[in-house]
């Protein structure tokens, strides 16, 4: 079954953004988390070479002291590390002098979109019939009987990407960590901007899974390490 694709309306939006426990209001200014806007392939492989750095020194560190504390400490480090590091390589790049402003601004005649959100590093002030659509791929969260795309009583909105098309070009994407996306499309509905919602089936929330693996995986370390020590 193909994802279902549908143009946001007043009418439907509460079916897709019901989880706020507040009503949520028009917000004609929308923050943007420069720390949490993805990174391209490339500044992604520099998070995972430094990270990759971080782990064979901690692994030499582990192996001079032959320390089992050590070791998990260096699991736990390594996994934050990569995070991080993503955090402050994108709070970098985004970070643009000449136009240092990150909110997006709307009105009933125009959308503003900050430099950051263009590889040009160049500000858009987007009158009405300049935005073609803003494209959002999303999915819900957890639902009581999994991840089941057709649920009718998932958790939440996940945002996988944001992206705005106008005629003169398509901004990055962002997504669910990096802006307050039910404020956002409740604006854009409010002034009747051409909003498209594309469901896929991909998990929603996928930081959850790295959460459980990196419990799982410290909890094995600690399960190895004791039994080593004190069976073997």
């Amino acid at each position: 079954m193909e994802a279902p694709t549908v143009e946001l309306t007043r009418e439907n939006f509460n079916s897709i953004f019901f989880q706020t426990f507040i009503k949520t209001k028009v917000q004609p200014e929308i923050p943007i988390l420069r720390c949490a806007v993805p990174l391209p392939k490339a500044q992604k492989f520099k998070a995972k070479l430094i990270t990759g750095a971080i782990f064979i020194i901690a692994c030499l560190l582990v192996w001079k002291t032959q320390s089992g504390s050590g070791a998990i400490a260096a699991v736990i480090i390594t996994y934050l590390s990569y995070f991080l590091i993503q955090m402050f390589i994108a709070n970098k790049r985004y970070f643009i002098h000449e136009s240092p402003l990150c909110e997006i601004k709307i009105n009933q005649e125009q959308v503003y979109l900050p430099a950051l959100l263009f590889d040009d590093r160049k500000p858009r002030t987007i009158k009405r019939e300049d935005l073609l659509n803003v494209e959002a791929v999303w999915n819900f969260t957890r639902t009581k009987s999994g991840y089941d795309i057709n649920d009718p009583q998932p958790r939440r909105a996940y945002l996988f990407s944001v992206i705005f098309k106008t005629r003169y070009g398509d901004s990055i994407p962002l997504n669910d960590w990096s802006l307050e996306h039910p404020e956002l499309f409740k604006t854009l509905v409010e002034y009747d901007y051409p909003v498209t919602m594309i469901r896929t089936a991909k998990r929603g929330s996928p930081i959850t899974v790295h959460i459980k693996w990196f419990f799982l995986f410290t909890f094995m370390c600690i399960f190895i390490y004791s039994l080593i020590k004190y069976v073997i």
